[in-house]
């Protein structure tokens, strides 16, 4: 009601302007003063359109050294984690994958470049824009989905995927145990890299809840501990989980609950002294 009784005041105010032409300059001007504004500024491109040209709507917001292009440092399109994988499975080539969480397409673009068929599912807005303009940049073939990957594993058939890539997602999941159920529902070969938790490294952080809660997934329990964003959450590069917090596995409730699933492990990198938390780097596949 409100706001349509200013629309008609506004619109019957122009009508008066018209009449009367310092009011009508006096509304152009304002108008020409909304035109400046950054906010507007920043809606479009001045730039010669080429390869590069995409990449700047992210100006110094990537993560990743993109070959050939200006952006961040992390090597994520030549990643010894992919490499150590595509090792365990012989090769990529013909495989069909299923990436979580491809940030900056990095992994996907070295699964591609290996053969793989790759389906990959993002739900932070910036991180799948980024997705498209490396998707753009490179001709990829891959398939990129805007949204949440959770719900789609709960539905997707099984044997729809030969292979499942969980690199740098399981530790920003609120229910990562039930992500690992849900993964091992539809595959049988998964790669995970994930920090996990241990109170002799990372317990005294304050971003940690020492005390452990117990998640129960299909009749198996397993012990969990909450990590806090903090003031990261209001961060612009900010590529965390959906929530505030998320809940860590401590390394043997990790393996110990994918070896249940049925699974057997094969450890390829381990680092207790990462600065964000020990992590580790494994292949799963079915017994």
């Amino acid at each position: 009601m409100v706001g349509s009784l200013l629309t008609k005041f506004r619109s019957a105010g122009f009508q008066f302007a018209v009449k009367v032409p310092v009011l009508r300059r006096l509304i152009q001007r304002r108008g020409q003063r909304r035109g400046q504004s950054q906010q507007l500024q920043d809606l479009y491109c001045r730039e010669a359109p080429s390869a590069a040209t995409p990449f700047l709507i992210f100006k110094n917001g990537w993560n990743s050294a993109v070959p050939g292009f200006e952006t961040g440092e992390s090597a994520l399109f030549d990643d010894f984690r992919i490499q150590w994988l595509g090792a365990q499975l012989n090769s990529f080539l013909g495989q069909r994958v299923l990436e979580l969480g491809p940030l900056e397409a990095g992994h996907t673009y070295m699964m591609e470049k290996a053969g793989a068929e790759v389906t990959a599912i993002e739900a932070n807005q910036r991180a799948f824009l980024k997705c498209l303009i490396v998707k753009n940049a490179f001709s990829l073939k891959s398939t990129f989905l805007y949204g949440d990957f959770r719900p789609y594993l709960e539905k997707v058939e099984r044997g729809r995927f030969d292979f499942i890539l969980a690199v740098g997602v399981l530790y920003h999941m609120l229910e990562p145990v039930k992500l690992l159920y849900d993964i091992s529902g539809v595959t049988d070969a998964f790669g995970l890299w994930t920090h996990y938790y241990s109170p002799e490294i990372i317990a005294d952080k304050v971003r940690f809840t020492p005390k452990a809660v117990v998640q129960t997934v299909a009749g198996h329990s397993v012990e969990v501990y909450e990590q806090h964003y903090l003031s990261s959450l209001g961060a612009t590069r900010f590529i965390g989980g959906s929530e505030p917090t998320s809940h860590w596995l401590t390394r043997d409730g990790l393996l110990e609950y994918i070896r249940s699933l049925g699974f057997k492990i094969r450890i390829g990198d381990e680092n207790p002294n990462h600065p964000n938390g020990p992590c580790i780097l494994l292949f799963a596949s079915r017994n």
